[in-house]
């Protein structure tokens, strides 16, 4: 009976180790006793955080005696009774203190406005390291030390925790500290969104918050990732959408805002007379159209007048030449062509206030149109339509399209500029000129070349670059090939020596043909030439 008992005993509980004090913080004794109620059993330990043994070895040693702690310690005991080999292990952790919980304090407190709120921990326990986390892990003694106040700038979660050698850790402390941004006002553009009909558009940008800087694209790309910092109002030649965002250190980006425009064709576009400057009567104007037209793109259509009214469009030319175009009427009839009284609604051409060609009826034919003007200097021609006093033929109007102006000398090239340009390449362009070709071929495009003075398009079209595209650049570059240098340029408009004619000049100066390897001298450098052929 007395094995069975003290195996229950031993087994169940009852010959478990009392370990005391009860609180795991020792005094400055440092003393900790262990006694069992079975007087049979013996009371084997270890201070190491090993597993006791039911003998004694160099760790596990029999208790015999209160055991003196010289600071935080694991103690791991169990009691044997002899000829039973079941046993229970208890363990008990002792320290000679435990640290206050750390304080948590910002410069700015939460919410916060701006970056540097500086956090600062503390804890009224001396001699103590704090750790600390800021995503919202435990800290533990892998953490970062706090060695003087840091500053946040987002919304953060900090925790942090009190560490002493031989003392138990502290409790977690825990701040979020919420960052409330200033929000930049989304920038604006002017004008926001339109359909311009002229050779380019200008465009602004402007933002209310102060110190705000505008990133723009005109390419439909990210603002933020992509964009350019706005200096003042640009041009766009072409249809595109403008996307722009404000930014401001230690602010929140502002909204993002779109406008799109759209480029319509001018009037002089519509009729195919590129680089032209097409005027209208501001109380009637003439207006473009894409579902009447000749050439199956778009024209010019009258505008839209009462009886008795008159309605205009007119162009002017330089030199002696043909003029050319496609006209339709849909109005009344003119009942005698060769009597003035008999024309009642129609449409009229003058060449400098003459009247040459006349269009009346509603017979939906094109009709062509060709007038030689023999005389030098500058030219107005003019389209009117005309209303008599009453009768209206809807849609009571007259159209115009493909007109066409070929100079009397043949040349179709410019005189007046250091290489002559084709008419043909400059009508390719809408220059937004109100004169003519060679007004054309010499007007400023924005650039500019190597030396900094102001390209025209004339240059343009020696380097074969756009004349409306402010970024479209004649390049040369060098390189060292087998030792000597290589010079390459782009675009390229050479075929066989038929378009244009390349020369890289070098070596001490730019009148000298002769190449020579270059050397970091400031003498020494190259420039490429280009020649019509």
């Amino acid at each position: 009976m007395g094995k069975n008992f003290l195996w229950g005993e031993v087994r169940y509980g009852a010959a478990k180790v009392d370990i005391s004090p009860a609180n795991s913080i020792v005094d400055s004794t440092g003393c900790i006793q262990l006694s069992c109620v079975n007087s049979n059993a013996f009371i084997y330990y270890t201070l190491d955080g090993s597993e006791p043994r039911s003998y004694e070895t160099d760790n596990c040693k029999l208790y015999r005696a209160p055991i003196r702690l010289n600071g935080k310690t694991i103690i791991k005991t169990l009691a044997y009774v002899p000829s039973y080999s079941y046993t229970v292990t208890y363990t008990r952790t002792f320290a000679m203190g435990k640290t206050d919980t750390p304080t948590i304090t910002g410069s700015y407190g939460s919410p916060f406005y701006d970056s540097g709120n500086k956090i600062t921990l503390s804890c009224s326990t001396d001699d103590t390291l704090i750790r600390y986390t800021l995503d919202g892990t435990e800290p533990a003694l892998v953490s970062p030390i706090y060695s003087k106040p840091f500053p946040i700038s987002e919304t953060t979660t900090i925790k942090a925790k009190a560490f002493k050698a031989e003392w138990f850790e502290s409790e977690t402390a825990t701040m979020t500290f919420i960052r409330e941004w200033y929000m930049v006002e989304a920038p604006v553009i002017n004008p926001h969104e339109t359909t311009f009909e002229n050779v380019s558009q200008t465009v602004s940008l402007s933002c209310v918050t102060d110190g705000a800087t505008i990133l723009y694209t005109t390419d439909g790309s990210d603002p933020k990732v992509n964009g350019r910092e706005y200096t003042k109002p640009f041009t766009i030649y072409n249809s595109c959408t403008v996307r722009a965002i404000a930014v401001k250190y230690d602010w929140k980006d502002s909204t993002e805002v779109t406008a799109t425009f759209t480029r319509a064709d001018s009037l002089s576009e519509a009729v195919n007379l590129y680089g032209y400057l097409m005027e209208t009567d501001a109380s009637n104007p003439w207006m473009v159209v894409t579902d009447v037209s000749h050439d199956g793109v778009s024209s010019v259509r009258s505008g839209a007048i009462g009886h008795g009214g008159m309605t205009w469009i007119q162009t002017s030319m330089r030199k002696a030449g043909t003029v050319s175009f496609w006209w339709k009427a849909a109005c009344e009839e003119a009942e005698e062509e060769d009597d003035e009284t008999y024309w009642y609604d129609y449409g009229s051409f003058f060449v400098d206030g003459v009247e040459k060609a006349k269009i009346a009826g509603n017979d939906a034919g094109w009709r062509k149109v060709a007038v030689d003007v023999q005389t030098g200097g500058k030219h107005v021609l003019r389209w009117e339509y005309r209303k008599d006093g009453a009768t209206s033929y809807s849609p009571d109007c007259i159209w115009l399209d493909q007109v066409q102006w070929i100079p009397a000398d043949g040349s179709g090239y410019t005189l007046t500029t250091p290489e002559p340009v084709p008419y043909s390449w400059l009508t390719g362009y809408n220059l937004g000129l109100d004169s003519d070709f060679e007004t054309a071929a010499k007007q400023v495009t924005g650039k500019v070349d190597a030396t900094g003075r102001a390209m025209s398009v004339w240059q343009d079209y020696v380097t074969g670059t756009d004349p409306t595209n402010p970024d479209d650049t004649f390049y040369a570059m060098i390189a060292i090939s087998n030792g000597m240098p290589c010079v390459t340029w782009t675009p390229n408009l050479n075929t066989n020596g038929e378009v244009r004619v390349y020369t890289v000049l070098g070596k001490t100066n730019l009148t000298d043909a002769a190449w020579v390897c270059p050397t970091n001298s400031a003498h020494r450098f190259f420039k490429v030439k280009v020649e019509m052929p």
